[in-house]
């Protein structure tokens, strides 16, 4: 019934005289090929009417003369969360271009939209209405639901996946044991292995189980950390007849390996030679990624060596982990070393080799270095991403190298890159904390505005609290006023963090944001054994903590709903940046150290011991900034015992502004 009057609204709302296509579906329509530009156009469209209230249908008018079936494929791939947007745009090309029909392949890349943004009871609506439409029925392909088994099993609903499983007949499918496969291999990749099991067991007499089914599992059992349920599958499998291969010693060495019984895995590889099998890299992989996570060089060398001897050549993904142990163990050399043996093997270094080096590189503020590998990715044919200029340009900017960034700038825009939010927050943020870049930074801002890329709150706070206090209030009415122009709705709802409200205009302009130290300390040594609380409110940075979001990474216009559920914490790439240099002795590093402790910044849980460790390690090598913190810890006693006297001695150093 919910089906079948969906729709029925959806047809009148969208689509009410469609007709039905009689024509074979072709690959590609007879226009013209589509452009970048075209492509960036319409995914700027669809991101400015996300909303189901916006008039899609007419802003989508003046393309219709460029329409084709690889141009909606290409939009559709952009615009992956944006599941509503993306369904009009299909049923708009569908109902708008004379003679044009989708190619199959564009139906299963709608339904691979819908369901990464989560839009599943519109992606049932489109089914149906596939199902229903004859000359669309030809479109069902079990494809289409392998890619609703993985989207619901990501959206951590496994019994709906399995409910889809057993929806295929009312699609005229009839489910095969690759289907099986499929589905198993998505609950057990999702963490839902023992949803997969108990399926298996029910349909074990419905479908010819072979060594692939036992692998699926054992894999799952393996990320799951259950060695025994492995290997209990294992000796299933034995038992049932079906022989013995290599992939599925290689999957229970694997899972050996992943739950620390490198002993069992040893066994196991001298097992399969006495069987006559002949192991592969993918026997030996296990143990190299196992040394690498207990940060055994030792042991990793040895495993190479004898695999060197054998005449085998790991995955890229392997060696990356290798790479990444290089690093961390300050084996820079090494390293190098590793990616010219991968050129020489065959196996491509990627993004993430290069990026594990660069991350060194930009720790150590080391530019020449820095820009070196940069150059050598273009020349191993390898595009950067945007890991790779958000560390460089945030390392460049760090060090007061502007011209170097700005080519860097340049360069990725040659390249094809088209920077994200996450890069243009760097850059602004960056400039942000630079002497005399306000300008820059509001430069960088307003070309972010421009692409239709809406920008992080806290990026907007920190530009518009720089410009209040360096006195260019105009400045900041030019920004909110070009932010409420956007055609993106996202960009004219963020319009009002720049607003400047009459407490910020008495605060930074009424009175002195810092008293002169002399009158300041009087104050506060006339009422300290009186009322000490009230004294010291008045010299606390913070009253409460800022509200940072979550990082939300966009690519291109469009946002990536799945980045804004994860929170970054002491694993977040910038972090590790930041941590490696304060470790070095960088002052200002430790500084900002004990500020993402202190306040909880960008996902770090707050810790003000290790706030005031850090702190106190920078006021050590002469940074001043830490001297107002270090009281402001003391008055409040976060984290140590409240001390009103410490809490003064450290005011009493802080510099005069």
């Amino acid at each position: 019934m919910f089906f079948s009057r969906t729709r029925s609204l959806l047809r009148t709302l969208t689509n009410p005289s469609r007709s039905i296509p009689l024509s074979p579906l072709p690959l590609y329509s007879s226009l013209s090929p589509p452009t970048t530009d075209d492509v960036n156009e319409l995914c700027r469209v669809l991101s400015d009417h996300r909303s189901p209230h916006h008039d899609l249908e007419s802003a989508l008018s003046p393309f219709s003369s460029r329409v084709s079936s690889s141009l909606v494929e290409q939009v559709l791939k952009r615009c992956r969360n944006l599941g509503v947007s993306a369904h009009r745009f299909f049923l708009w090309a569908e109902k708008s271009v004379p003679n044009f029909t989708h190619s199959t392949h564009t139906y299963q890349v709608l339904v691979d939209v819908l369901g990464a943004s989560r839009e599943f009871p519109l992606m049932w609506v489109f089914m149906f209405d596939t199902k229903d439409d004859l000359g669309r029925r030809k479109n069902i392909h079990p494809n289409l639901f392998r890619l609703i088994f993985t989207s619901y099993c990501k959206a951590k609903l496994p019994s709906d996946a399995i409910r889809a499983f057993h929806r295929m007949p009312d699609f005229g499918l009839t489910p095969n044991v690759d289907d099986l496969h499929h589905l198993l291999f998505s609950l057990c990749k999702t963490g839902f292995v023992k949803h997969a099991q108990r399926f298996f067991e029910e349909q074990k007499p419905n479908y010819p189980i072979d060594p692939k089914t036992y692998t699926i599992l054992i894999n799952g059992w393996g990320d799951a950390g259950n060695a025994d349920e492995a290997m209990r599958l294992f000796d299933e499998m034995t038992k049932s007849g079906c022989s013995l291969d290599i992939v599925a010693y290689n999957a229970l060495i694997l899972c050996m390996c992943k739950c620390g019984r490198i002993d069992s895995a040893s066994r196991l590889l001298k097992e399969l030679r006495v069987r006559g099998l002949k192991p592969d890299a993918s026997a030996y992989a296990p143990f190299v990624r196992a040394a690498c996570e207990v940060n055994d060089v030792h042991a990793v060398v040895r495993v190479l060596e004898r695999m060197r001897r054998y005449g085998l050549v790991l995955n890229v993904y392997t060696y990356n982990c290798v790479v990444k142990l290089y690093c961390r163990s300050d084996m820079v050399d090494e390293a190098y070393g590793l990616l010219d043996e991968m050129i020489r093997a065959g196996a491509k270094p990627d993004t993430w080799s290069y990026n594990s080096i660069m991350a060194v590189h930009c720790g150590r503020c080391e530019v020449n270095m820095a820009m070196k590998l940069l150059k050598r990715m273009a020349e191993d044919s390898c595009l950067p991403d945007k890991h790779t200029y958000n560390m460089l340009l945030k390392m460049l900017i760090y060090v007061g190298r502007f011209e170097r960034a700005e080519e860097v700038w340049e360069g990725m825009e040659r390249c094809g890159f088209h920077p994200s939010v996450t890069t243009y927050s760097v850059v602004v943020h960056g400039l942000c904390m630079k002497k005399g870049k306000l300008g820059e930074a509001c430069r960088y801002f307003e070309r972010m505005i421009d692409e239709g890329i809406p920008p992080y709150v806290c990026t907007c706070e920190i530009l518009r609290d720089r410009l209040l206090r360096a006195r260019l209030t105009d400045r900041v009415k030019v920004l909110m006023e070009k932010m409420r122009q956007s055609t993106s709705c996202s960009i004219r709802d963020l319009a009002c963090v720049m607003e400047v409200d009459d407490h910020w205009h008495k605060k930074c302009f009424s009175q002195p944001q810092r008293m002169h130290k002399s009158v300041s300390f009087a104050a506060f040594e006339t009422s300290i054994c009186s009322t000490p609380e009230v004294a010291v409110a008045s010299f606390l940075i913070s009253k409460q903590s800022p509200v940072i979001e979550p990082v939300r990474i966009h690519s291109g216009v469009e946002e990536n709903r799945e980045a804004l559920r994860k929170l970054r914490g002491e694993e977040d790439e910038d972090f590790q940046i930041k941590e490696y240099q304060a470790q070095w002795g960088n002052a200002g590093s430790m500084y900002k150290m004990g500020l993402l402790y202190y306040f909880g910044l960008r996902g770090v849980w707050r810790d003000h011991q290790k706030a005031l460790v850090w702190f106190t390690r920078s006021v050590e090598k002469g940074e001043p900034r830490s001297m107002e913190l270090l009281g402001e810890i003391y008055v409040r006693g976060a984290g140590v015992e409240r001390n009103y006297t410490k809490a003064f001695e450290r005011f009493k150093m802080c510099p005069a502004t």
